[in-house]
């Protein structure tokens, strides 16, 4: 029953205990707010509520507030709009044998309670991949809260501090979410945030459900990442996740079918291109900050090149990525430096899976990792077939040293080292010597003579022999006659057919050594012929000593052969 407010008695201000009961709100089909509050139990037949509210503080009188409804029932409707974010109820109760003692009485406070105005004017749409909310508040709202709720946690999620967004921002005008996942769907809900007394309150919240479009789009900075070391290496895959679907990865031999990455196609498609479902990894992926990881992928067996090629899954549709490849460089085998007379080559077999070998120096016995940081010679595949090897352009340290092999592959523009292998060029004595005719004053050969060089200070020099051949340039040192020879000083010693020259100089530089003038038209019988220095060592140790031949003519000794043949011909 309705009540007349006129009849009510002034409110005298007395004492009021706390209110003991709590109006509850809740909005009917039409949308109006409807409160209510329990019924008083109290003796009394009558029992009048007045309902009244403020806007702006606690009423403190109930005839100095905003009355909303003076009634026999323990509800009311009100259809009035908010004028700031919070509102205050109070539930004044007048009681009586009858309804004129019910109004003269004076009213006790029954029931209270305080409510924030929701958002208004919400209106949430996805644009392009975002999703943008606008709408109004009222005076003394402090924020706006914004929930993003997965749509199949909808029904359990309603509040959920998990799904609240930009927690940091006021929000009071609207926001935009760019990190909504395309292809999904989500009930945002959006709640006002206001001070009620000492207390901050939410308000009921404002929904609305929101479908983000999917897009197609390719994974294009896949990267790997590999243990070289291993001959049964494992290697790991990362790339950032595309907006929508899911990505599977494929590992082929050979590279995909060119132009699949131009545009999105079915995913029956694939097959017909090349990619077989035997290639795709099955190896699960993580997902972290953004980015997706695919673990401990083998190497196949006998693969030197592997190629990787993502794909996005949506919907029945694909669209393929960047494909990458990795190069497994197999390591140099079967290394041998060979010596040519005052040069090197370097044989290897060449590499399965490499580009180009790349080689190094450094002392023997040094770390191999320390040598690469020395200048390197390189050699391409071509250049080696073509040549038979990598012929130095510089002499290798007569001191011995470790070359460093290491194949390299190329990887979109970057260098790949493969495994280093390492050879040892042992220590070799380099040595060159000449030869001076001796004639006399007719012009007869007398003798000649031969000095011995190095460029190595401090070495001890090895026993030589000069060996006559009439016929032809001697091959060994039984090769024809070994002469006797004497230093070319007073008082030398006596002729000896296995000399030791000294590697010390004198005045004019090394002394040379001579024929013995006595022995001479013993061991030459005839004129002409080639004369020819030898070490005369072990062969286990001659390899170590390299002695430069001079010019084939100061070998030659003056008048005809007895036969004619080649230098190099038979005995």
């Amino acid at each position: 029953m309705e009540i007349d407010p006129s009849g009510f008695a002034a409110f005298d201000y007395g004492a009021q205990t706390p209110a003991q009961a709590k109006v509850d709100a809740r909005k009917d089909s039409q949308g109006r707010r409807r409160y209510s509050w329990p019924p008083a139990q109290t003796a009394s037949p009558v029992k009048i509520y007045r309902l009244v509210s403020s806007d702006e503080h606690e009423p403190y009188a109930p005839d100095q507030a905003d009355l909303v409804a003076a009634t026999t029932a323990a509800e009311s409707v009100d259809e009035r709009p908010f004028t700031t974010a919070a509102r205050y109820l109070q539930v004044w109760l007048n009681e009586g044998p009858g309804v004129a003692e019910a109004m003269a009485s004076q009213p006790t406070l029954y029931a209270r309670g305080e409510y924030v105005a929701e958002v208004g004017n919400v209106e949430i749409r996805e644009d392009e991949g975002r999703v943008v909310g606008r709408w109004t508040v009222l005076p003394g709202t402090q924020k706006v809260q914004i929930f993003r709720i997965p749509i199949e946690r909808a029904a359990t999620g309603s509040g959920d501090q998990r799904y609240r967004i930009q927690p940091e921002s006021g929000n009071l005008g609207g926001f935009v979410d760019g990190d909504a996942e395309r292809g999904k769907g989500y009930l945002y809900q959006v709640c006002a945030e206001a001070a009620v007394g000492d207390d901050i309150r939410l308000s009921n919240p404002t929904a609305c459900t929101v479908r983000v479009s999917a897009v197609l789009e390719p994974v294009t900075d896949m990267r790997i990442e590999m243990n070289r070391d291993s001959e049964s290496s494992l290697f790991d895959l990362r790339w950032s996740i595309p907006p929508g679907g899911s990505v599977v990865v494929y590992r082929t031999e050979q590279p995909p079918q060119a132009g699949l990455e131009l545009k999105p196609l079915s995913e029956d498609s694939l097959q017909i291109s090349g990619l077989m479902p035997e290639s795709r990894l099955s190896n699960p992926v993580e997902q972290f900050d953004g980015g997706a990881t695919m673990l401990s992928i083998p190497w196949p067996a006998g693969w030197m090149r592997a190629y990787f090629t993502p794909v996005t899954l949506l919907e029945g549709m694909a669209h393929v990525g960047t494909t990458i490849f990795k190069s497994r460089n197999d390591k140099v085998r079967n290394p041998r430096v060979l010596e040519r007379i005052n040069s090197q080559i370097l044989t290897f077999e060449w590499p399965d899976g490499a580009d180009s070998v790349m080689v190094y120096s450094g002392p023997t016995g040094q770390d191999p990792e320390l040598s690469l940081n020395s200048p390197a010679v390189e050699i391409s595949q071509p250049d080696y077939r073509r040549r038979g090897g990598l012929h130095f352009t510089r002499s290798l340290p007569s001191t011995g040293c470790d070359l460093q092999l290491v194949p390299v592959s190329f990887e979109a523009g970057t260098r790949v080292a493969g495994p280093i292998t390492t050879v040892n060029y042992p220590p070799i004595l380099r040595l060159r010597y000449q030869v001076v005719a001796a004639k006399s004053l007719r012009g007869k050969l007398t003798g000649v003579s031969v000095t011995v060089q190095t460029s190595e200070a401090g070495v001890s020099m090895p026993p030589f022999v000069l060996v006559h051949n009439p016929d032809r340039l001697p091959l060994t040192t039984r090769d024809g006659t070994a002469l006797n020879m004497v230093p070319n000083i007073d008082g030398a010693p006596a002729p000896v057919r296995r000399f030791t020259p000294d590697a010390g100089s004198g005045l004019d530089g090394p002394v040379p050594w001579k024929t013995d003038p006595g022995s001479w038209t013993t061991d030459v019988k005839a004129a002409g012929g080639f004369v020819r220095l030898f070490a005369d060592l072990p062969v286990n140790v001659l390899r170590h000593v390299a002695l430069l031949d001079p010019p084939i003519t100061s070998l030659r000794l003056s008048g005809a052969p007895s036969r004619v043949k080649g230098f190099f011909g038979g005995r």
